[in-house]
């Protein structure tokens, strides 16, 4: 399914004018990426918070790469698709979540990452 923060995301991404698509399913069937860019072979995963095993106790809501790790499944899922994909991109729930408060800040974020991470200049 997708979730309101994926199709923000997925918005965002069109917003800067990528072609994107949707839960596209990768060449072998056995995944379905969030979103891929298929004018630079990338995948766009949104992790929400179950791609995450929480360290630490401290209020929910402050989350951030020090208070998480990657759960096994989604490391292997980005191997995997990594093997489909020139590239492959991941939006933690948190980073998405501390630029909600303005537009701008989410495509200037979404911009900085694609293009740090897969080469996407827009």
């Amino acid at each position: 399914t997708v979730s309101k923060s994926h199709r923000a995301l997925a918005s965002v991404i069109g917003e800067l004018g990528i072609r994107h698509e949707v839960e596209r399913v990768t060449g072998d069937g056995c995944f379905s990426m969030d979103i891929y860019l298929p004018d630079y072979d990338v995948a766009v995963e949104f992790d929400g918070p179950t791609h995450y095993y929480h360290t630490s106790e401290s209020s929910s809501t402050l989350r951030d790469a020090s208070t998480t790790t990657r759960t096994a499944k989604t490391e292997l899922r980005d191997f995997f698709l990594a093997k489909q994909c020139a590239k492959v991109v991941t939006v933690p729930y948190f980073e998405f979540d501390a630029v909600e408060d303005s537009p701008e800040k989410r495509r200037l974020y979404v911009k900085e990452k694609l293009a740090k991470e897969a080469g996407v200049e827009v």
